[in-house]
């Protein structure tokens, strides 16, 4: 344990050169998914990550593991699956078999009775609350899962008088709160709704790492809007 650790008023133990705190528990270099990693498995270890350390002997804490990420023994090398994301998962794919459920009948009531889809069409539109409630709960839960993570914040801090505001959001919860908002809006064509619930549902799965042959779908953006006093405004797509 390094005695930095427990100086409150040391950021990342005086090197914010080469680490970053996202989550307020210890530095590390590592993107968001990684330091959460850390934040679940690794509470009240003081350990600290260098992305550059390569050599032997490890990083401040552990000892010769040759400086690599600190795991308990049987993970892999992904951020642990959280059931926040899980269960909002199972919700989305709920919510495309009931659209997809009206679009298989809403196809067959128009090729049997031609003049008939537009009445399918029109129905929908009361239909369509069902799912949308389901997919709202998800999307609540994907900013939960945001929040934890660490990726959905909002900071205001003030310096003398010099006020910082900061708002970053996930890449997760862009994608729920987009298709949400679609799904009650502009989304009115079961078989449209349909093709974006799949779409949602297969981003989930790729992002719990669940789809055979592809692999996890990565964190690619993480804008960051910033207010500044002085300076004004300011956006990053990713806020590593």
């Amino acid at each position: 344990m390094m005695s930095q650790s427990w100086n409150r008023f040391s950021y990342v133990r005086n090197n914010p050169i080469n680490f970053i705190d996202p989550t307020g528990h210890w530095e590390c270099n590592f993107d968001p998914d990684e330091c959460a990693f850390l934040k679940k498995h690794n509470s009240g270890s003081g350990i600290t990550i260098n992305k550059s350390n390569t050599g032997g002997g490890g990083s401040s804490g552990s000892s010769g593991n040759g400086g690599g990420i600190i795991k308990p023994k049987n993970e892999d090398d992904s951020p642990p699956v959280s059931a926040v994301a899980t269960f909002a998962t199972v919700l989305d794919t709920i919510a495309l078999g009931m659209n997809g459920a009206y679009a298989v009948v809403g196809d067959i009531v128009g090729l049997v009775c031609n003049g008939c889809y537009p009445y399918v069409v029109g129905a929908y539109q009361y239909y369509s609350f069902l799912p949308n409630i389901v997919s709202t709960i998800s999307m609540g839960l994907w900013i939960m899962e945001g929040v934890d993570t660490g990726e959905n914040n909002l900071k205001i801090s003030k310096f003398s008088k010099e006020v910082t505001i900061s708002l970053s959001v996930s890449q997760d919860t862009i994608v729920a709160v987009g298709t949400n908002i679609a799904g009650w809006t502009v989304l009115k064509e079961p078989n449209v709704a349909f093709a974006v619930d799949a779409a949602v549902a297969t981003y989930d799965y790729g992002r719990l790492g669940a789809i055979p042959f592809v692999g996890t779908i990565p964190t690619l953006i993480n804008p960051t809007f910033e207010f500044n006093s002085n300076t004004g405004f300011d956006f990053s797509w990713n806020q590593r």
